[in-house]
């Protein structure tokens, strides 16, 4: 289904309102657009966030040019920050924000505004960006993106981001937002499910024969693929191994680092298969390296597939991503001259290589993240394109652009996993054909008509036709594993250098018990390997019975029929978890997982983790003692915990818990959060018990 893209400039009406009043756009509540035209300093000095371009006159000159610390900043925010350190504050920085013009105000939803300021910030010009959020009469500050080098692109940011600043601050002001999908709940299930698996038993195929048709009939296929699935990469490896494929597949391109390319070149062209090379490319590829061993294992299938091929028929593979030489990226301004737009990098880097002499002689097979797969996505506008790398090279070639969609969970390009698609009506459809692999086209039949949900992060919009052009599903979610490490990849002078990279990125060295290949080696083991942390966070496969609601149905049986034995158990595993803490032998990522329990921790999950490992080392955990069942203020149940550690340490702590739809299991909340408790947060340094 082709958009025409249209300026969402033309769609709003962009008025001179200086009092603040937003001019009503064409797309009714979408975004309201006005001009100001005032400096910072045009202002009357007193503090108004009446409106937001005042809001914004008020931080830049009472905020930001005087270096406020936290605390200040929370008085006049969404956020609560807890730091009492000032700032300082150049003269001439107090004179580029005082001096900053602000342009524009782009206001969304009526309650989440981005004013547009043009100013200057050391030696460049642009156009500041920051987010207000009206609650209580108040345009509050809830965050900035920093200077955009144009105005358009500063638009564009907002138009991509608007949606998602607003939830948050949503959620920061404990509100809830409308449903997005406004899926009802389904009357005859079987009747609803039935044109699915009829889709499924008609037009379904076997995926192998489906994409070496797919070979044939497009001169570039993409795999939209979730990294470091094992079954995936070794079913693109049973493709590259069957003899047709080189007859229609001359190229792999891959979202690795390019400055490689000669490197893998020369792997590919030995007589030996020498996998340390392509081992090196992966360590360059961010600050960790890339220790999957399906992606080493499909490079060595291309290898071993051309050894039986002729100099003219041999596969190639070309690197398509973003640079990353470390070993010129001493300092982190060096980072700058490589970091790109890394959509339109890989897609004129293919389509470059389409034109060349070599790229036109057979087909391509481009094998990247869902997220850059994606063709024709379209911002909360509906006019604003998703510019992924398949958006760009659907700009190209058109039809000859076949785009596979793999199956995965509501997922967020962080890897957080809130769901099944489309509620698991997908999944449920593959159960009832016994979850055989099949592959089949989007665009016709049911499937193709589903709206796609599948990156909520995203914020983008259409059918998952509009997105891909097929879908390929080989195993259940249930049973997949994240991808088993590459054996050796974490030699000591590599260990070195990921640290180096960590201080250089990110201005911290590594934890301690990480600064050796064993320790590494044992935070990535949590996961790599292991069966996929999404199991626990796919909810239901017939959540689509009951719709969008279907979590608070579920929440609000449980909260009305809680026991305090289901609670004490959820504790349980908690203080299991802390009886056996073992920085050694789990990582803080892993140590939830590894005992079972599921706690939310109000900020800084890993400094929680290190408070306990500290503070269990030199007192272990002597005793626990779970006071009655309770509720607060809004009926949440909650329990007091009284904790006795080695040497007399005694202190009770109120554990608050919410039902988690997903997980199916009580959340437990603030209890363990001594590294945010002002009397406990240092105990692990000085050893010193607080006065009660």
């Amino acid at each position: 289904m082709k958009k025409i893209v249209i300026d969402l400039v033309l769609l709003v009406c962009v008025c001179h309102i200086a009092s603040g009043e937003p001019a009503k756009s064409e797309q009714g509540d979408f975004i309201k657009v006005y001009e100001v035209n005032k400096k910072v300093s045009d202002f009357p000095e007193k503090e108004d966030l009446s409106t937001p371009e005042a809001a914004y006159a008020t931080i830049m000159r009472d905020y930001m040019a005087k270096g406020a610390s936290g605390v200040e900043w929370s008085k006049i925010s969404t956020m609560k920050l807890k730091s009492t350190e000032r700032r300082t504050v150049s003269p001439e920085m107090v004179q580029n924000y005082l001096n900053a013009r602000i342009v524009e105000v782009r206001i969304f939803k009526e309650r989440t505004a981005r004013v547009f300021a043009e100013m200057q910030a050391n030696g460049t010009t642009g156009y500041d960006q920051r987010s207000l959020f009206f609650h209580n009469g108040r345009w509050l500050n809830s965050g900035h993106d920093g200077l955009a080098p144009t105005l358009e692109a500063a638009r564009k940011t907002f138009t991509r981001k608007c949606e998602r600043i607003y939830k948050t601050n949503l959620e920061r002001m404990g509100e809830s937002d409308t449903a997005r999908w406004n899926r009802p709940p389904i009357d005859n299930p079987e009747a609803h499910l039935q044109p699915y698996v009829d889709f499924l038993k008609k037009e379904g195929r076997q995926p192998h024969t489906f994409m070496m048709k797919a070979f044939k009939e497009h001169e570039l296929v993409t795999m939209g693929e979730v990294h470091n699935r094992p079954r995936y990469w070794a079913f693109n490896a049973e493709l590259v191994r069957d003899p047709a494929f080189a007859e229609l597949v001359g190229t792999i391109y891959l979202e690795l680092p390019l400055n490689h390319q000669e490197n893998i070149d020369h792997f590919l062209s030995k007589a030996v298969c020498e996998k340390e090379i392509v081992i090196n490319m992966l360590r360059d590829f961010m600050e960790w390296g890339w220790p999957c061993q399906p992606t080493l294992d499909f490079f060595i299938a291309v290898w071993e597939t051309n050894q039986n091929l002729p100099e003219e028929k041999k596969i190639r593979i070309r690197l398509v991503d973003m640079q990353r030489p470390w070993e010129k990226i001493l300092d982190r301004k060096d980072w700058g001259q490589y970091n790109v737009d890394r959509d339109f990098f890989m897609a004129q880097n293919i389509l470059k290589d389409r034109r060349s002499s070599r790229g036109k002689q057979r087909h391509g097979f481009f094998i990247t993240g869902m997220g850059h797969a994606m063709e024709e996505f379209y911002y909360i506008d509906h006019t604003t394109p998703h510019e992924s790398a398949g958006w760009h090279l659907k700009q190209v070639l058109g039809d000859q652009l076949f785009t596979i969609f793999q199956h995965v969970p509501v997922m967020t390009n962080r890897g957080a996993v809130s769901g099944r698609l489309a509620l698991g009506l997908i999944d449920t459809a593959f159960a009832q054909l016994e979850d055989r692999p099949v592959a089949f086209t989007l665009q016709n039949g049911p499937f193709g008509t589903l709206a796609f949900d599948g990156m909520p992060d995203g914020n983008i919009y259409g059918d998952f036709r509009d997105g891909y052009d097929a879908y390929l599903y080989l195993v259940p979610l249930e049973s997949e594993i994240f991808s088993p490490l590459i054996e050796g990849f974490y030699s000591k002078e590599y260990t070195a250098e990921i640290d180096r990279r960590n201080r250089l990125m990110n201005g911290k060295h590594l934890d301690e018990n990480l600064i050796t290949p064993g320790g590494i080696t044992t935070l990535r083991s949590s996961f790599w390997g292991q069966p996929r942390q999404w199991i626990r966070r796919l909810g239901p496969e017939n959540a689509w019975h009951h719709g969008d609601q279907w979590k608070i149905k579920r929440q609000q049986e449980h909260l009305a029929n809680v026991r305090r034995e289901e609670l004490t158990t959820e504790l349980d595993k908690i203080y299991r978890g802390i009886r056996e803490i073992d920085p050694t032998e789990q990582s803080w990522e892993s140590w939830e997982n590894k005992f079972g329990f599921n706690y939310l921790t109000m900020t800084r999950w890993d400094v929680m983790y290190k408070w306990w490992c500290d503070v269990t080392k030199e007192h272990p955990l002597e005793s626990v003692e779970y006071g009655q069942l309770s509720r607060n203020n809004k009926g949440l149940p909650q329990i007091e915990v009284t904790t006795t550690l080695k040497g007399g340490i005694t202190f009770s702590k109120e554990f608050l818990f919410e039902y988690d739809a997903l997980q199916d299991s009580w959340q437990a909340q603030y209890g363990l959060d001594l590294h945010l408790d002002n009397k406990w947060k240092d105990f692990p340094e000085t050893g010193e018990i607080p006065l009660s």
